[in-house]
């Protein structure tokens, strides 16, 4: 994927048109899935004012809502289940992997976001997203260089060309563009970043 060089913001802030057709239903699924205080707080959107209906009684309504999380057991059940018996990868055994990159796919299994989440774990994710919102997105990138490298052995040796992942759900991905095959050429994802942490 060939990301262009320059894009203006006012396009990389626009939202595209399906993620416009399909946020609300992406946002009403994960308080579904979440259940209790957070579905609590957002009541009015799954309960609908009857005609006629007094405010007071509507409100009194919405105060007294409650929600049995079928939806949050019915997943997570899932999710044990397909995960009852995690995935064994062993890249130490396979003939496929050249022995020089057998301690690079040990880390890596171990810590595949460079945060300590493990590649299933990693994948118990995407899975999760998949069951609430029908589809998820696996970045693969490499780490922001530091410096400027020799050549590519210097940078190897750095950890510099050790690829992570990032997972995200169809919400965090705002825009993109594809070509006439339907590739993507580019696609933006927006996540939220706590100060101090």
């Amino acid at each position: 994927m060939n990301f262009p060089q320059t894009k203006p913001i006012k396009e990389l802030d626009r939202k595209h048109a399906t993620w416009l057709s399909y946020a609300a239903d992406w946002n009403r699924m994960n308080l579904l899935y979440a259940g209790g205080c957070d579905i609590k707080k957002e009541a009015s959107q799954f309960l609908v004012k009857r005609p006629k209906e007094l405010d007071d009684v509507y409100k009194a309504r919405v105060e007294r809502f409650v929600y049995a999380n079928h939806v949050g057991t019915a997943t997570d059940w899932y999710l044990a289940a397909q995960f009852e018996k995690p995935p064994r990868i062993d890249a130490s055994q396979s003939a496929a992997v050249p022995s020089a990159s057998k301690s690079f796919y040990e880390v890596f299994l171990k810590d595949s976001d460079r945060a300590g989440t493990s590649f299933v774990d990693a994948f118990v994710s995407v899975f999760k997203h998949i069951l609430v919102y029908g589809s998820s997105y696996v970045l693969c990138d490499l780490p922001t260089r530091p410096q400027e490298y020799a050549n590519a052995a210097e940078e190897r040796a750095a950890g510099q060309l050790d690829p992570y992942i990032c997972t995200y759900d169809p919400r965090q991905a705002i825009n993109w563009e594809k070509d006439s095959y339907g590739n993507l050429k580019w696609i933006v994802f927006t996540v939220r970043k706590i100060e101090g942490l």
